[in-house]
Protein backbone atom coordinates (compact mmCIF):
# COMPACT_ATOMS: atom_id res chain seq x y z
CA UNK A 1 0.00 0.00 0.00
CA UNK A 2 1.11 3.66 -0.57
CA UNK A 3 1.91 6.11 1.58
CA UNK A 4 -0.61 8.38 0.60
CA UNK A 5 -3.18 5.66 0.49
CA UNK A 6 -2.34 4.89 4.17
CA UNK A 7 -3.11 8.33 5.03
CA UNK A 8 -5.70 9.33 2.88
CA UNK A 9 -7.80 5.73 3.60
CA UNK A 10 -8.62 6.03 6.97
CA UNK A 11 -9.18 9.40 7.17
CA UNK A 12 -11.52 9.26 4.46
CA UNK A 13 -10.07 12.23 2.34
CA UNK A 14 -10.00 12.57 -1.38
CA UNK A 15 -6.52 13.14 -3.22
CA UNK A 16 -5.87 15.27 -6.19
CA UNK A 17 -3.18 14.33 -7.98
CA UNK A 18 -1.87 17.04 -10.47
CA UNK A 19 0.96 17.23 -13.39
CA UNK A 20 2.04 20.62 -15.00
CA UNK A 21 2.73 20.63 -18.71
CA UNK A 22 5.04 23.50 -20.01
CA UNK A 23 2.22 26.12 -21.68
CA UNK A 24 3.85 27.22 -24.89
CA UNK A 25 4.69 30.86 -22.90
CA UNK A 26 6.59 29.09 -20.58
CA UNK A 27 8.44 26.65 -23.18
CA UNK A 28 9.20 30.44 -24.90
CA UNK A 29 10.65 31.47 -21.26
CA UNK A 30 13.04 28.26 -20.96
CA UNK A 31 13.83 28.57 -24.47
CA UNK A 32 15.28 32.13 -24.44
CA UNK A 33 16.85 31.40 -20.95
CA UNK A 34 19.13 28.85 -22.59
CA UNK A 35 20.14 30.65 -25.17
CA UNK A 36 21.17 32.94 -22.08
CA UNK A 37 22.51 30.48 -20.26
CA UNK A 38 23.97 28.17 -22.72
CA UNK A 39 24.20 24.23 -22.74
CA UNK A 40 22.28 22.62 -20.40
CA UNK A 41 19.52 20.00 -19.72
CA UNK A 42 16.49 21.93 -20.21
CA UNK A 43 13.71 21.17 -22.79
CA UNK A 44 15.70 22.89 -25.14
CA UNK A 45 17.65 20.12 -25.40
CA UNK A 46 15.03 17.54 -24.71
CA UNK A 47 12.97 18.97 -27.64
CA UNK A 48 13.42 21.27 -30.81
CA UNK A 49 9.65 20.65 -32.88
CA UNK A 50 7.09 23.21 -32.61
CA UNK A 51 5.27 23.30 -29.63
CA UNK A 52 2.27 22.04 -30.84
CA UNK A 53 3.65 18.38 -30.70
CA UNK A 54 5.66 19.33 -28.02
CA UNK A 55 2.68 19.47 -26.08
CA UNK A 56 1.09 17.02 -27.52
CA UNK A 57 3.38 14.20 -26.13
CA UNK A 58 4.09 16.01 -23.36
CA UNK A 59 0.14 15.81 -22.37
CA UNK A 60 -0.10 12.35 -23.26
CA UNK A 61 3.08 11.38 -20.96
CA UNK A 62 1.29 13.45 -18.15
CA UNK A 63 -2.10 11.88 -18.35
CA UNK A 64 -0.64 8.17 -18.84
CA UNK A 65 1.22 8.89 -15.63
CA UNK A 66 -1.62 10.13 -13.66
CA UNK A 67 -4.17 7.15 -14.81
CA UNK A 68 -1.43 4.91 -14.14
CA UNK A 69 -0.60 6.42 -10.09
CA UNK A 70 -4.38 6.97 -10.11
CA UNK A 71 -5.09 3.24 -10.73
CA UNK A 72 -2.33 2.20 -8.46
CA UNK A 73 -4.30 4.48 -5.64
CA UNK A 74 -7.83 3.23 -6.29
CA UNK A 75 -6.24 -0.87 -6.50
CA UNK A 76 -4.81 0.17 -2.83
CA UNK A 77 -8.98 1.17 -1.44
CA UNK A 78 -9.08 4.73 -2.12
CA UNK A 79 -11.92 6.11 -4.27
CA UNK A 80 -11.52 9.43 -4.01
CA UNK A 81 -8.75 10.17 -6.62
CA UNK A 82 -8.94 13.06 -9.12
CA UNK A 83 -6.43 13.52 -11.70
CA UNK A 84 -5.65 16.64 -13.23
CA UNK A 85 -3.56 17.98 -16.00
CA UNK A 86 -2.51 21.72 -15.46
CA UNK A 87 -0.23 24.08 -17.83
CA UNK A 88 2.16 26.71 -16.71
CA UNK A 89 4.91 27.19 -14.35
CA UNK A 90 4.39 23.96 -11.77
CA UNK A 91 3.83 26.44 -8.49
CA UNK A 92 1.34 29.10 -10.11
CA UNK A 93 -0.64 26.78 -12.07
CA UNK A 94 -1.28 24.34 -9.03
CA UNK A 95 -1.78 27.84 -6.92
CA UNK A 96 -4.17 29.28 -9.14
CA UNK A 97 -5.87 25.69 -9.76
CA UNK A 98 -7.43 25.64 -6.15
CA UNK A 99 -10.76 25.82 -5.24
CA UNK A 100 -11.50 28.94 -3.56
Amino acid sequence: MSQAAAIAGPLKIGLRLVRVTPSKEECHRVLEYQDQVGPGPTIAKVFTGPYEEFSKAANADAMVYLHQVGDRLRHDGLDDVEEDLLHGRPAEAIVDSRPR
